[in-house]
């Protein structure tokens, strides 16, 4: 039997795991700076719109008519424009709320791949398995727990009758990895 460890490390996994963390935070700052600028703007219309009304009813007393079309056509973009600032700043809004509740999500997927991604590279693979599968009960996901005791099991009776194939455990890192790629795609 080959003493060598049976599972190759994968730092490109960690890197690419990174990285999405990485795209992820950079998302959720753009997103808030977006959120920022929108409520500024927001104000901004709601001040412009009070001068252009207090102007309008001044011009209005003094019967200033021409004047007081023209202002009256402004405060009717200044509507339409709040209308618009307001309703983007509910979208993002919502994109924000969205991009909050998957960065949640991030943190147990993230445990589970960096602990698979220790017991798959460390020695003494079944001493490890039950962190492995905590961390994967922890994400809530029954059908991939499902998977893992199946792999597990698999990977027990391999390593007893002196055989190894790597490739249950590999897919469920896989699996791991595709499950924070489908939460950066939302």
């Amino acid at each position: 039997m080959d003493n060598t460890h049976p599972v190759s490390a994968k730092p490109l996994a960690i890197i690419i795991v990174s990285l999405i963390a990485v795209i992820g935070v950079v998302g959720a700052g753009v997103f808030w700076y977006q959120l920022s600028r929108a409520q500024r703007e927001l104000e901004h219309l709601e001040d412009e719109k009070a001068k252009i009304s207090t102007e309008l009813a001044v011009l209005k007393a003094t019967d200033q008519a021409l004047r007081a079309e023209l202002l009256q056509e402004k405060l009717s973009t200044a509507e339409r424009n709040l209308v618009a600032a307001q309703q983007e700043t509910a979208s993002i809004r919502e994109r924000n709320a969205t991009l909050e509740e998957n960065a949640r999500k991030f943190q147990p997927t993230f445990r589970a791949v960096a602990v698979a991604h220790r017991v798959f590279s460390g020695g003494n693979l079944p001493a490890r398995f039950p962190d492995v599968e905590k961390a994967i009960a922890a994400l809530g996901d029954p059908a991939l727990l499902a998977r893992w005791r199946n792999a597990e099991r698999v990977a027990r009776d391999d390593l007893a009758d002196g055989s190894w194939s790597p490739q249950p455990l590999d897919d469920i890192l896989s699996i791991l990895i595709d499950n924070v790629e489908q939460l950066l795609r939302r």
